[in-house]
């Protein structure tokens, strides 16, 4: 091979690596690897009537009935008071009482996690952790997914579908909580939706209890983390075991 040809095929091969380094990559994923979300619907729905006689709708998934709207029972959070760690009394800051009301009637209420428990319907209770797993395994997490800690693949996208599909409808309306213990703020409205469960960690270093958190920046992933049972107000969504 002579001289020329050689520094010819030098050439196409230099501008073939700048190709490579400097255009956009486009990855294009065939049949095998593609994200198949899987078809889930309520096998029964209905109504329930809470404590208060604030009524939602129900869908059963599974061997389990949720409730298809967060609880709004108990006091609005907007009409408590707390004590901080001084021991002095504070109030819930709420910019609008309108804006407050509309979100108690749509987001539902925030509650600590011994208020979860007080309010709590006739015949339902505060899901499980395993509870949680059953669901989240009813909606194709699988089993060794479930039992993680941190964010699991797998659930999300259909725990937030509305009478499309499984009819959850599980929103985000953040949490009001304190890191310092001395006042409470609202964090997350609208970015992530946390929701209690009943089970107590039993390896935190203060009494802690399991929770699940969603968010539309990661659409098909669930959170399983404990949070402190005290100064954490955050979403409730009861079960009973299907009927």
């Amino acid at each position: 091979m002579n001289n020329i040809n050689i520094y010819k095929r030098m050439k196409i091969a230099s501008i073939y690596v700048v190709l490579l380094l400097f255009s956009p990559v486009v990855f294009v994923s065939c049949g095998d690897d593609e994200e198949t979300i899987p078809v889930v619907t309520p096998t029964a729905t209905g109504t329930m009537t809470d404590n208060d006689g604030n009524e939602y709708r129900w869908v059963r998934i599974g061997n389990l009935d949720w409730m298809a709207e967060s609880s709004r029972a108990g006091e609005p959070w907007y009409d408590q008071s707390y004590l901080t760690e001084n021991g002095i009394e504070n109030y819930f800051y709420t910019r609008d009482d309108e804006e407050a009301e509309q979100r108690l009637q749509t987001l539902g209420n925030y509650y600590t996690y011994y208020q979860a428990l007080e309010n709590c319907p006739d015949g339902w209770r505060l899901p499980t952790d395993d509870d949680w797993k059953q669901l989240e395994m009813a909606l194709g997490m699988s089993k060794e997914e479930a039992d993680k800690t941190g964010w699991r693949t797998g659930a999300a996208s259909l725990l937030t579908q509305g009478t499309e599909g499984t009819g959850l409808n599980f929103g985000y309306a953040g949490q009001l909580a304190s890191y310092s213990t001395a006042s409470i703020t609202e964090y997350h409205i609208g970015d992530y939706g946390y929701f209690w469960s009943s089970t107590i960690d039993p390896d935190a270093a203060y009494e802690s209890a399991f929770i699940r958190k969603i968010t539309p920046a990661q659409p098909n992933k669930v959170q399983r983390v404990s949070t402190m049972t005290s100064y954490r107000y955050i979403s409730v969504r009861y079960c009973r075991d299907a009927r």
